[in-house]
């Protein structure tokens, strides 16, 4: 995926001085108090399918049994109680939550499942980013434009959320800065570990420690007060409404 505005070449030729780093934002694991859960009743009088879920989009898991078991909106309820955290990990559709409801439809009878900390653990992963950055700066911390190129350890399998979060990522760069020219490069990778998703902000963070720390670091090669390179490069209140190179409005701030 290729994320780009403004002129990226002019902004690199003008530039004074370009600073070059590569972030490594790590993979975690959510660990909310309570792990994930389900339980199934099916009443076949009624051809009524209920389920209780340790979810955070009930109504999406809803959509998803109607469409992947057949069933009717009406004879089917998703009740989200008490979740426990979830911190976007539970923002996604797992295979248990299907499997279990079309157990107790098949078996007839109430099916419970409920993960333990160990399956929560590697079931899950949040983040995974390698991210390249160079920035084109005048001398007194101006940004020209900025090329990012990131790589996003995605894991062994897709989550619906899993190849949302490095595009929101690329999206967000930015930050509240004024960014005339940006170009963002997304790869995505499979490997042999647990899929990565949405977790606490989707990309936010990435993008914004990503931006932040770039800041400091033209501050400190050209001995500006990190301050002062965020007061030159903020988005002045008389800009707004202000669209980014990365295709986002900002209506106010």
């Amino acid at each position: 995926t290729l994320n780009s505005g403004g002129d990226l070449d002019t902004a690199f030729a003008k530039a004074d001085h370009v600073v070059r780093q590569t972030y490594q934002v790590q993979r975690l694991a959510p660990a909310p108090m309570e792990p994930r859960g389900v339980v199934a009743d099916y009443q076949p009088e009624d051809d009524l399918l209920t389920v209780w879920d340790s979810t955070q989009h009930p109504h999406h898991v809803r959509e998803h049994l109607v469409h992947l078991l057949s069933r009717t909106y009406e004879g089917t309820r998703v009740v989200a109680p008490d979740v426990g955290g979830g911190f976007g990990e539970k923002g996604c559709l797992f295979s248990e939550e299907v499997l279990v409801p079309y157990l107790a439809v098949v078996l007839g009878r109430p099916i419970k499942w409920m993960e333990n900390r160990q399956e929560n653990m590697t079931a899950f992963h949040g983040r995974g980013h390698s991210m390249e950055v160079q920035a084109a700066v005048k001398s007194d911390g101006t940004i020209l434009g900025i090329r990012v190129h990131i790589v996003a350890d995605l894991g062994a399998y897709y989550l619906l959320s899993t190849p949302q979060v490095p595009v929101l990522t690329s999206h967000r760069l930015t930050g509240p800065y004024r960014t005339p020219a940006m170009s963002v490069e997304v790869q995505g990778v499979v490997t042999n570990k647990p899929p990565t998703g949405a977790y606490r902000g989707a990309g936010g963070p990435e993008a914004a420690f990503c931006m932040e720390r770039t800041i400091d670091l033209i501050a400190l090669d050209l001995d500006l007060d990190p301050a002062e390179v965020r007061r030159v490069n903020f988005i002045s209140p008389e800009e707004f409404p202000h669209d980014t190179p990365t295709g986002i409005t900002y209506d106010s701030g």
